[in-house]
């Protein structure tokens, strides 16, 4: 139904004469109602997230920022903090390019170490309330030291062999 908006042109204070003349009816235009859309289930990452999450994993081996170079420190005890709840992102800025490649149980040297993804965005959303971390156990630390430990032993053996040769 067609509002009529009334507009006065001209008009001053000393002329009521003029305001009544000066009255303007205009049609209001009707819009056309939107169907609503059904919100999609969230699922999972879309195809284009994926696509780009390989993208990301591509580029990090090409600039050679990946685990190669990383995994040679020493484990540290923060860096084995595990992620251990992930909130519901809001929708729209605060890092969500990635938000969706984090998962529960994951360690910072986990997202250190895998190509795409980023420790430092873990830190990010902790601080924002998206994400929740805990310490990581004696056990933990330990297992993880001597892994590291056995690694770099298995590593050093080829180049005393070659030595001795």
């Amino acid at each position: 139904m067609a509002n009529a908006n009334t507009t006065r042109k001209n008009t001053t204070r000393k002329n009521a004469a003029a305001k009544d003349a000066a009255v303007v009816e205009t049609p209001a235009v009707e819009t056309p109602e939107t169907p609503e859309v059904p919100e999609a289930e969230v699922l999972g990452p879309t195809k284009a997230e994926i696509e780009f999450a390989e993208f990301q994993a591509n580029e990090a081996k090409i600039r050679n920022c990946a685990a190669a170079h990383v995994a040679k420190a020493k484990p540290q005890r923060k860096m084995l903090r595990v992620i251990t709840k992930i909130n519901e992102h809001p929708g729209k800025a605060l890092r969500i390019r990635r938000f969706h490649l984090y998962r529960e149980g994951m360690t910072l040297q986990d997202c250190k170490l895998t190509g795409g993804l980023d420790h430092l965005d873990v830190l990010f959303y902790v601080d924002h309330g998206l994400m929740e971390l805990r310490e990581a156990t004696d056990e933990e630390f330990k297992a993880a030291e001597d892994a590291w430990l056995k690694a770099k032993a298995a590593k050093a053996e080829p180049k005393e062999e070659a030595k001795a040769s």
